[in-house]
């Protein structure tokens, strides 16, 4: 780089611009010249945004991953926040101090996805960039503009579409229930109205769940977030592999003071489920394996990346089987009937089991399998069962047809 000349404005600057959005990164290096000082973050922030008529941000977002930064990386979520709530075109400069206080441009891109992870009501973001601004080999200011899928008048209407379709959701959830019950009741509706499909438009954001009803696991995962937000649950995204190193998104959900894990992509059974059958009928809509797990379950088929630092999930209390009573310590006779009856008295056809450990697991498996016990739990007008079972969760799934 080169450094300052002499002339008449005092100083010279060179600018590195960086454009992030998707999975692509472009830079380019130009030279230009600079008023004597970079430009500082206004003092009064009213001032400049009160050109903006709409705020985009929650009123009480859950600032989960905010409250695991440092108090520098903070000052940037602070500033690119504010960018982002607005839908500013302008740039936003970064603190000053977070530069003095050691923060780089290596740190933008994990600071901007902390935001992202705690607003996933930003539908409307695709990436950001940022200009550099160094005089010599230092770096003196960043001014970083977001990236926007649709225009200003467009993000307007879909957030009324928004809107009104999440209200619609959180009106029919449970009254007065427990944190459990809203958790589930977010986990099958978000099941029950969404198509996995890899080319469902807008399927990173939360308008391809809530408007268009078709998305993928980025989709799934913040409208979970953005609607257990709004019935006060505290959630956030989850980043992360699966299969082969397959990109995947999930959540971590507080409930009831504890911490779990929970992916409706993969409760969506057509996704998901892919055993063996006795014969071939249609399979449950929800798989419930991934609602409320620890993290020693969640990490049998995903890999973590801590973007920050995530809490050990390491809590059954909240679990689907375990609060449903489905969850089995021994081979338990008696228990599995009451499971089955209750389940053909309710008018359901579909009983799932979850075992606490493999070797009762496998004794669940050669009795009602192998040895075909299952069907003396069926009543006599079932004439068919068909299973699907999953080793890695410990579960097996039973649904009859008369």
């Amino acid at each position: 780089m080169q450094r300052g000349k002499s002339g008449k404005i005092l100083l010279f600057f060179s600018i590195l611009t960086f454009l992030l959005g998707g999975c692509g990164k472009v830079m380019e290096e130009i030279e230009q010249s600079l008023p004597e000082v970079v430009k500082p973050m206004m003092d009064n922030e009213e001032a400049e945004v009160d050109k903006y008529s709409i705020c985009y941000e929650a009123d009480t977002p859950y600032i989960f991953a905010y409250s695991r930064l440092s108090q520098e990386e903070q000052l940037w979520y602070e500033d690119i926040n504010r960018l982002l709530a607005y839908r500013m075109d302008e740039a936003v400069t970064l603190s000053p101090e977070g530069l003095e206080q050691g923060l780089t441009q290596d740190d933008i891109d994990k600071i901007y996805n902390c935001v992202m992870m705690d607003h996933p009501e930003y539908f409307f973001v695709e990436g950001y960039e940022y200009t550099i601004f160094t005089h010599g080999e230092k770096v003196v200011g960043i001014e970083m503009n977001g990236t926007y899928g649709y225009s200003a008048e467009e993000c307007k209407m879909r957030l009324q579409e928004l809107e009104l379709a999440a209200e619609q959701i959180v009106n029919n959830a449970p009254v007065n229930g427990e944190e459990y019950e809203k958790i589930r009741y977010i986990y099958e509706t978000i099941i029950l109205q969404t198509d996995y499909d890899l080319k469902a438009p807008d399927n990173q954001n939360i308008y391809s769940v809530l408007i268009g009803k078709s998305s993928v696991c980025q989709g799934y995962a913040k409208a979970t977030q953005y609607l257990l937000n709004q019935l006060g649950i505290e959630s956030s995204v989850v980043f992360g592999h699966v299969g082969d190193g397959e990109y995947h998104s999930w959540n971590i959900v507080k409930c009831n003071g504890k911490y779990y894990h929970m992916d409706t992509t993969w409760g969506d059974a057509s996704y998901t489920m892919n055993g063996e059958m006795l014969n071939e009928v249609e399979a449950p809509e929800i798989n419930y394996d991934y609602l409320c797990i620890t993290t020693e379950q969640i990490e049998q088929t995903h890999a973590i990346k801590d973007v920050v630092e995530l809490p050990e999930c390491d809590s059954i209390e909240d679990n689907y089987y375990v609060r449903e009573g489905k969850y089995f310590c021994s081979f338990d006779e008696a228990q599995l009937e009451r499971e089955f009856k209750e389940a053909f008295e309710n008018g359901e056809n579909v009983v799932t089991i979850k075992c606490d450990v493999k070797e009762i697991y496998d004794i669940f498996y050669e009795e009602l399998i192998n040895n075909q016990q299952i069907f003396s739990y069926l009543p006599e007008e079932y004439e068919s069962i068909s299973f699907i079972d999953d080793e890695e969760q410990l579960t097996l799934s039973f649904w009859v047809t008369k």
